[in-house]
């Protein structure tokens, strides 16, 4: 009783989430724009290895909608909305990567060992952090008042940093960074899909499968007409 009273979400509150989200997490130009505009500031950020930037560039980042979308495509039983997303990301995934090896070669090696760069390596304080993130941005979507909560939640996802530290580290040719990066960023993906299908199933959203598929109709609408 509790946990319904806490996750409930009224039927024309979640519709307009629903909506929200899988707009969001749509792979249009702008999107793209977004993703590119993202990394090329967290890979200058960890260049030189300024927090206040690579925060910036978490703040621009639009990764997280169609990650989110991923979840729900699960809680609705939608295969389309799961391919939909799944190929946004995997886009995303490929566009960020490039631009930061781009960066990267223009700008040239990072600085010191110490440097935010080389301290991305997963661990149990990671997974932690990815699933209390992935939980609050899942609420925090669900709930359109709480709309003004999302900016701080895509900061502490931290989806794009670990993308330009790939890049990065191909430059540099460094495996490790390369590892540890990728495994942070497969980490932080997993956790936030598996939280957000257990908080949106909790919301309700499996109720409206009918106003996902409106939904994205009209997404891919607006996609043939770009």
């Amino acid at each position: 009783m509790i946990t319904n009273a806490i996750f409930s979400a009224e039927p024309s509150k979640r519709r307009e989430a629903m909506e929200r989200l899988i707009q969001g997490g749509s792979p249009r130009k702008t999107f793209f724009l977004m993703i590119t505009l993202s990394i090329a500031l967290a890979t200058l950020g960890l260049l030189i290895d300024n927090v206040p930037v690579i925060i910036g560039a978490m703040l621009v980042a639009p990764m997280l909608s169609p990650v989110l979308c991923v979840g729900m495509g699960v809680v609705i039983v939608d295969y389309k909305l799961i391919r939909f997303s799944i190929f946004a990301v995997l886009k995303a995934i490929i566009l960020s990567v490039i631009v930061a090896v781009l960066i990267a070669l223009i700008v040239g090696a990072p600085g010191s060992e110490g440097a935010l760069i080389y301290q991305m390596e997963p661990n149990y304080v990671f997974i932690c952090i990815a699933l209390i993130s992935g939980l609050a941005a899942a609420f925090a979507w669900g709930h359109p008042e709480m709309g003004a909560a999302l900016p701080g939640v895509a900061i502490s996802v931290a989806l794009i940093p670990p993308l330009a530290a790939v890049g990065i580290g191909t430059v540099l040719l460094d495996w490790q960074m390369i590892q540890h990066s990728a495994q942070l960023f497969i980490l932080n993906l997993i956790c936030i899909i598996l939280i957000s299908i257990l908080v949106f199933h909790l919301m309700g959203f499996y109720k409206e499968r009918k106003s996902a598929e409106r939904a994205i109709k009209k997404e891919e609408k607006i996609l043939k007409e770009e």
